[in-house]
């Protein structure tokens, strides 16, 4: 398998997880029924997160993984940058 086929395998892998993970959050609100619906999210502009939610609690959890998103790129910039030119990843 090339690179091209495992990249796609696990693109489409990803695509069919979240359809299934949404499918599952509807089944079970219909079955449970009288559910309260909560969401919100982080968008990166560069470096910068911009943060949203419904509510509080879904606001605090994503401002929490908004910054530890932000250290993860900015430690993985860091190292990547570091690595010599000669290094395997580079070629």
């Amino acid at each position: 398998m090339d690179a091209a086929e495992l990249l796609l395998t696990i693109l489409l892998t990803g695509f069919a997880l979240v359809f299934v993970g949404v499918l599952l959050m509807f089944i079970g609100g219909v079955v449970r029924g009288g559910a309260r619906a909560v969401g919100g999210g982080v968008v990166f502009i560069g470096p910068i997160p911009i943060v949203f939610g419904t509510g509080s609690s879904v606001t605090r959890g994503m401002l929490i993984l908004a910054l530890v998103l932000t250290v993860v790129l900015f430690l993985l910039f860091l190292i990547l940058n570091w690595l010599p030119r000669w290094s395997p990843i580079w070629s």
